[in-house]
């Protein structure tokens, strides 16, 4: 009786897991086999501390996380393949930042995507004056670790490939290249005027190439205000 109990309670417990496993990792396929279609879906009902896992394909979507802290991943995240990267895009259709995070983001990580053909967000400034940042990705307030992507053919008048604003910014492996700002920053734009102080890190052993880039005031990189900036190491 004793032993079949115990039996009883592993069973229950092996369940139990498995539930929790599947409930943190929320899957995103283009056939209809995963748990969403679109990775916006995914964000939308996901929790804090989420994995959603995109497998391969062109989702024309503008991501935004919502204020929630995930990682966004494609199977790079569980398989290390490069070329899976290339194969999992985000393309921004020209209708905006391929991603956002606007909400005071914390943790969260971006792994093993192509991010191309965004046009920024727009952003009013003071009255009727606005300005188009983040082509590739916008951070506003945020916290972002952005490992193993391909950030090209992005456009915004201030940071083409990258605008973090009062963010921390974190870059590991990626590859940033023809993007284009008419204003600072063909590929990343980061700055801050006050508190809190933005921060860029770069990966000392993971390298960045950040290359071809355009913009009227710093191609491939600009700095503004207090902004800090780790050693760039590319």
């Amino acid at each position: 009786m004793i032993h079949n109990l115990k039996i009883i309670l592993l069973v229950l417990i092996g369940l139990t897991f498995r539930s929790i496993t599947r409930a943190d990792t929320l899957t995103v396929k283009k056939d209809g086999t995963g748990d969403y279609l679109k990775i916006q879906d995914a964000i939308n009902e996901a929790d804090n501390a989420t994995v959603i896992l995109v497998y391969p394909g062109t989702y024309y979507e503008n991501v935004t996380y919502l204020g929630k802290t995930l990682t966004l991943g494609s199977l790079y995240l569980v398989t290390g393949a490069d070329s899976v990267i290339a194969q999992t895009i985000i393309d921004g259709n020209q209708n905006g930042s391929c991603v956002r995070l606007e909400n005071f983001e914390t943790n969260c990580r971006l792994v093993g995507f192509t991010l191309q053909n965004g046009s920024g967000t727009v952003v009013e400034i003071t009255g009727n004056i606005i300005d188009i940042r983040g082509g590739g990705i916008y951070l506003f307030y945020a916290n972002l670790s952005l490992e193993h992507c391909i950030i090209k053919n992005n456009v915004a008048y201030n940071g083409g490939g990258i605008c973090s604003i009062r963010s921390d910014l974190f870059l590991k492996g990626n590859r940033i290249f023809q993007n284009h700002a008419n204003g600072s920053g063909g590929g990343i734009l980061f700055a801050s005027n006050y508190n809190p102080i933005s921060h860029i890190i770069f990966n000392q052993y993971d390298l960045n190439s950040i290359y071809l880039n355009y913009a009227s005031s710093g191609y491939d990189f600009k700095k503004n205000f207090t902004a800090y900036s780790s050693p760039i190491i590319l």
